[in-house]
């Protein structure tokens, strides 16, 4: 079934053809498939072209505020891509160019569990605008939780009160990107995943920002602390005092929460007549960052 608009008739109907039909409250014969379409076609359309649906909607399509589990290597079934595609709250094919989009939805995870789970799936997705509240406390237990997954972009959803934001396990080339982390154990979790994008996301008031382990390759950049980091301490190898030329001294710095470095980090010291700049050597996913002046 299909409806267009239609500049000399309002509304034109196109039952006949291989578009997703309607969902019928009063329709309701068996989904064997699992493909989210009812197996009986629908006949009772009043019109004078004696229409049917032939692929009207099987189960309620809407939203009810409950979790979500996809999980890729099902080909049908209620877990299945191709089954979420036919909800209300799942657009798209897939397709690079056509991802499936998950958009709108407020979950409440009631401490139990993820808002939002997708494993085993390399196909193209978004999760955009969603609201997503109080995953369980388990280790990997999150608001959106990516689990053996490339090819997602996470997108503008407020993710609170969860133990991770958003969590990544064994997921590879995905974007994480203006979400809001807000009173999360963790904002964002990466474990075992590599080359991903996080990116001007606001971290609000979490215990810890982030957790990487076991990952190489992950971009942060542009993202926003409340409260911000702060530098709670510096100290160095060598006390004041007259230094040799060719000399190291070693300068260390603690902030209050883990720092990832992306780029060449450097401290300017004031020596004199010209100042020196100072190599960072070491430190990312901690916070204390190393650096290196050679007097």
């Amino acid at each position: 079934a299909q409806d267009e608009e239609h500049f000399t008739f309002p509304s034109i109907n196109y039952w006949n053809n291989t578009v997703i039909g309607n969902y019928w409250d009063n329709h309701s014969t068996g989904d064997a498939d699992g493909d989210g379409i009812d197996d009986s076609t629908y006949i009772y359309i009043l019109g004078a072209a004696d229409p049917v649906d032939y692929l009207p909607i099987y189960g309620a399509p809407f939203h009810d505020g409950g979790k979500i589990h996809i999980d890729g290597n099902q080909a049908s079934g209620n877990k299945s891509w191709i089954w979420s595609s036919t909800r209300a709250w799942c657009s798209g094919s897939g397709a690079s160019d056509d991802p499936y989009i998950i958009s709108d939805l407020t979950i409440d995870a009631e401490n139990d569990g993820n808002c939002i789970l997708i494993g085993n799936s390399s196909v193209y997705f978004r999760i955009e605008n969603c609201i997503l509240l109080n995953s369980g406390s388990g280790s990997m237990d999150a608001g959106i939780k990516l689990d053996s997954v490339d090819n997602a972009q996470l997108i503008g959803n407020n993710c609170s009160n969860n133990q991770f934001g958003i969590s990544l396990y064994l997921s590879d080339n995905n974007d994480i990107i203006e979400n809001t982390l807000h009173e999360n154990y963790y904002g964002v979790g990466l474990n075992y995943s590599d080359s991903n994008t996080i990116s001007e996301n606001t971290f609000v008031d979490n215990t810890e920002y982030a957790l990487e382990e076991n990952s190489v390759g992950n971009t942060f950049e542009n993202n926003y602390c409340i409260p911000p980091l702060t530098i709670t301490n510096v100290t160095s190898t060598n006390a004041n005092g007259t230094y040799r030329f060719g000399e190291t001294i070693e300068i260390t710095i603690q902030f209050s929460d883990i720092v990832y470095v992306t780029g060449i980090p450097q401290l300017t010291l004031e020596t004199g007549d010209n100042d020196a700049v100072v190599d960072y050597t070491s430190g990312s996913d901690t916070n204390i960052l190393s650096f290196n002046y050679t007097v």
